[in-house]
């Protein structure tokens, strides 16, 4: 019964913060009209989106959860893009929100958390049998989350939101919060970004099938078809990715420019150089107050977006299989297929020899053309400092290596090619199906790779 309470503890932390945002920036907080309106709008939120969620047959009625995940996000992005709207054709100022508008702020600043919130509950009642006593901890933990807000709401009203926020970036800054916090979405490690790209590539996708196929501009498996090229590249996941990113940055960097594409005020009539100074650096202290919450969305977007392309394509980072000399002493053979994997996947695969105290780490991938290459786990140039092991060496990311201390891609044709941040070369050759090195020249080439770093060439 707990889990009610620490969620509906979260969630509630979390609307306090923006109710908060709504509440105590202006015009809403000089505006007595803009207030109650606000105020209405999330009473009716949490009303009927608890009622959504927590009665089962409203809940069956209104839809499946897709269809509400669609809608909530919908939700989000009129928010998040309203405050391009209010910039434009004004200038670099933007229009006031008008007191009707806060009515359906306030009611999507609740509605959709409040009906997750209320279907949870009640799952979680039903479970046990006891749907009173979940609801009962929802409560308890709605309370609990704004309790801190109403002990510091006093302290909260005397902050200088009227300079800080206008009402573009107050709009950009909640719809920004709520495409980070994703409502109750990140229970199930949902991102409004996840299901974006996965959408966008899919249809990318077979967009360009359809094009390809009506223009006969068909793949061929030898020869090079003309377009076929810029037909995988808008089709592939870099194209959804460039319209993620543009999705998401519009909006701050817009903003950002109206704010610094103002001109310096006038001060030819005022007299004095000293009072001439103070009006210039007001001026450019309002600029860097009013420009701060923008440029903090903007960095909680650019992580956010870093952290679900992460999540998307995740590094191929596979733990070393130890090695070992041969009967015939000398010599290392790793098969080409055996208990370690087979190396026509295509996938990284590293291994770890021991000589004495000595760990040598070397990796061993097919490459593009169908190729073995073979080297060492580390990188002559990016040799990061003992404290950051997991920088050290190479994981793979779709059909590259990545340096996984400065995240340089790296083509696996390059491999066994020296120069910078291809990992080190290993010598060795094919027999009979076998990788086969000669475990001096292997310890040999560790022994100089380290020696280069004692140097102290790491970055």
């Amino acid at each position: 019964m707990s889990d009610s309470f620490y969620i509906a503890l979260r969630e509630s932390l979390q609307a306090s913060f923006l109710v908060a945002l709504v509440l105590f920036a202006p015009p809403a907080r000089d505006d007595a009209r803009s207030r109650r309106n606000a105020l209405l709008g999330l009473v009716i939120g949490f009303l009927a989106g608890t009622a959504a969620g927590a009665i089962p047959a409203i809940t069956r009625t209104l839809g499946t959860h897709e269809t509400w995940t669609f809608w909530r996000h919908g939700a989000e992005t009129v928010l998040f893009y309203g405050s391009v709207a209010l910039l434009a054709g004004t200038g670099s100022r933007s229009r006031a929100l008008p007191p009707a508008l806060f009515l359906p702020l306030g009611f999507s600043l609740v509605f959709f958390e409040a009906r997750t919130l209320g279907f949870i509950a009640h799952d979680l009642g039903a479970m046990t049998g006891r749907i009173g006593t979940s609801f009962a901890w929802g409560a308890a933990g709605l309370a609990a989350g704004a309790l801190p807000l109403l002990l510091i709401r006093s302290r909260v009203r005397r902050l200088p939101f009227e300079r800080t926020f206008s009402p573009a970036s107050l709009l950009m800054s909640l719809g920004a919060l709520q495409l980070w916090m994703g409502g109750l979405g990140e229970l199930g490690g949902e991102s409004v970004m996840v299901p974006l790209q996965r959408g966008l590539q899919l249809f990318f996708n077979e967009f360009m099938k359809s094009v390809q196929s009506a223009l006969l501009i068909t793949e061929h498996p030898f020869l090079e078809v003309t377009l076929s090229g810029l037909a995988e590249y808008l089709g592939s996941d870099r194209s959804a990715l460039t319209v993620t990113v543009l999705f998401l940055m519009i909006p701050p960097v817009y903003i950002l420019v109206t704010i610094f594409a103002r001109p310096d005020p006038q001060v030819t009539g005022i007299a004095g150089s000293a009072h001439r100074r103070q009006a210039v650096a007001g001026f450019r202290r309002d600029l860097t107050l009013e420009s701060a919450p923008v440029l903090t969305a903007f960095i909680v977007l650019v992580v956010m977006l870093h952290a679900v392309n992460v999540s998307m394509n995740p590094l191929y980072d596979p733990e070393p299989v130890p090695v070992r000399e041969a009967d015939e002493g000398g010599v290392i053979k790793i098969p080409l297929s055996g208990k370690s994997g087979d190396l026509t996947d295509k996938k990284l695969r590293k291994f770890v020899y021991y000589e004495g105290t000595k760990q040598v780490l070397f990796i061993a991938i097919m490459k593009a053309d169908n190729t073995v290459g073979v080297a060492l786990d580390q990188c002559e140039i990016c040799r990061p400092a003992d404290w950051n092991k997991d920088a050290k060496g190479y994981a793979q990311k779709g059909e590259n290596l990545i340096c996984k201390y400065c995240v340089t891609p790296i083509a696996t044709n390059t491999v066994n090619t020296p120069g910078g941040c291809n990992p080190i070369p290993v010598p060795f050759k094919i027999t009979d199906g076998s990788i086969v090195l000669n475990k001096n020249l292997l310890v040999s080439t560790f022994d100089k790779a380290e020696a280069l770093e004692k140097g102290g060439t790491h970055l």
